[in-house]
C-alpha cells in the first residue's frame, strides 16, 4: 500500500492521482475560469482544495467514513458514516473536481 502525499498548485489542466494513505491537496493562489479536471482518490487520509473565493467549478466529493467541509456554501449530504457533495459554484463552471476518500475528511476551502 502506498503512503505519502500529493500537492498540486495552480493546475489548470487535467490531472488524476491515487494514493493508499496520506494527504492530497490542490492549492490555487490565482484562478482562471478555464476547463480543468482534477480527480483525487485516497483510501485513508485528508483530501481537498484551497481556492480563491471567486472560483467557478463543479465538485463531486464522497467519503465513506468522514466529513466534507467547504467555504462555498455547498451543502453535503449524510451517507452512512460519511458524506457526499455534488454541486457547482456557477451554472456553467468550466472546472470539475472529484474527491474520494474511504476514511478521512475532505475540505474545499475558500480564501480572498
Amino acid at each position: 500500500m502506498y503512503r505519502g502525499g500529493v500537492l498540486v498548485t495552480n493546475r489548470c489542466a487535467q490531472g488524476m492521482a491515487r494514493c493508499g494513505n496520506g494527504a492530497m491537496s490542490l492549492f490555487c493562489e490565482w484562478w482562471e475560469n478555464a476547463p480543468a479536471t482534477l480527480d483525487f482518490a485516497l483510501q485513508h487520509g485528508r483530501s481537498g482544495a484551497q481556492l480563491p473565493a471567486g472560483a467557478q467549478f463543479r465538485v463531486d466529493a464522497q467519503t465513506a467514513h468522514g466529513r466534507i467541509g467547504n467555504g462555498f456554501k455547498l451543502i453535503p449530504q449524510n451517507s452512512g458514516d460519511g458524506q457526499s457533495l455534488s454541486g457547482a459554484t456557477a451554472p456553467t463552471a468550466p472546472a470539475t473536481f472529484q474527491f474520494r476518500t474511504g476514511g478521512g475528511n475532505i475540505g474545499i476551502d475558500s480564501f480572498r
